[in-house]
């Protein structure tokens, strides 16, 4: 029995194609008929040539900026944008036509076109895999490809009959109203769209959200730090959890690398412990204190000493360092000075 095909011109993929086309070929007629008025209104090949070039290059840097932002941002967003963002230029130039000066006018145009052009078409080919079904992706992006293809061939030689017959003016009034009409027809396109923590999206890691909240309330606030956990707590979980990181996994991982709830790691513990348990809690000179737990001073005072400070653990004073009481109750030992304190202890 032969299992049926899923359809491949489902609503939301119907309304990408029809934005796709106005777009592309609104963008195509444009491209040609805006260098062909300024060759008509000043009769210079040369400077219709380089007119020409110089509008390619913004296409081109576009390119890989437009793949990164379809990659990170919600993808019908960034159509539904830069439709507006082009119905908006049209009518920005339309104000601005026989008011500014006719070549920067037309070149900055121009390469605004071609930017939005560069950033746009990435952002259709990532939403296909979300819109179609596996069995119909490559029809999908075969339609896609075909309505960039026909705009490239058709849409300079249409936007070359209407520029001959009626002028600039038609081609502009139509295209800022198709624009704006595809923009808000875009609007209803319902790409599904799930934002991934950056760090995990690189490194692929499936991350649920507790996970990730566990990793960053242990990393002190930095990102270089939540990185290197990310980066532990993805080994722990390939080897003892299936790949997948969740809230127990990520406890897990960092309670076997002796991370607290807190950030602290064995080095803080150590610090903390040494002035409490050999020095009373305090104070004590920093390079004592290095040389009691087999450690550079230079370390504890520009790595360590500045978390434990922000979190009250740890005071200087003129001499030396000192516990505090939220210390003691972080490692859960008596303060000294109270009933069962650590200066009734004999050590």
């Amino acid at each position: 029995m032969e299992t049926q095909k899923s359809p491949l011109f489902t609503r939301d993929f119907t309304l990408v194609v029809i934005g796709q086309i106005i777009s592309l070929f609104g963008n195509a007629i444009l491209h040609f008929a805006l260098p062909l008025y300024l060759l008509r209104e000043t009769g210079s090949i040369a400077l219709f040539g380089a007119v020409n070039a110089c509008s390619f290059l913004p296409m081109i840097l576009m390119g890989p900026i437009g793949g990164t932002a379809a990659d990170r941002v919600h993808k019908g967003r960034i159509m539904v944008g830069l439709d507006f963002l082009t119905a908006g230029l049209t009518v920005t130039y339309t104000l601005l036509w026989g008011k500014a000066p006719l070549v920067p006018l037309v070149i900055v145009t121009l390469m605004l076109l071609y930017a939005i052009a560069g950033a746009y078409q990435p952002a259709v080919q990532a939403s296909l895999p979300l819109l179609l079904a596996p069995d119909r992706l490559t029809q999908g992006n075969a339609v896609i490809n075909m309505v960039a293809t026909l705009s490239n061939l058709l849409g300079p030689a249409l936007g070359g009959v209407i520029f001959g017959l009626w002028g600039l003016g038609p081609i502009l009034t139509i295209g800022g109203v198709c624009f704006f009409c595809s923009a808000v027809m875009e609007i209803f396109i319902r790409v599904p769209h799930e934002k991934r923590p950056r760090s995990a999206g690189i490194l692929n890691v499936p991350i649920e959200r507790e996970g990730a909240m566990e990793i960053a309330k242990r990393s002190r606030g930095t990102p270089r730090i939540a990185n290197r956990m990310l980066r532990r707590v993805r080994d722990f979980a390939q080897v003892r959890a299936g790949g997948v990181i969740t809230k127990k996994v990520a406890d897990e991982a960092l309670t076997a690398l002796e991370i607290d709830h807190l950030g602290l790691d064995s080095i803080d513990h150590r610090m903390l412990r040494s002035i409490m348990e050999n020095y009373r809690g305090g104070p004590v000179g920093l390079e004592t204190l290095a040389a009691t737990i087999n450690e550079e001073a230079v370390t504890l005072e520009d790595v360590y000493e500045p978390y434990l400070m922000q979190l009250g653990f740890l005071t200087r004073t003129p001499r030396g360092r000192c516990v505090t009481p939220k210390a003691y109750a972080h490692l859960g030992l008596p303060v000294p000075g109270e009933p069962g304190g650590l200066d009734q202890l004999s050590f």
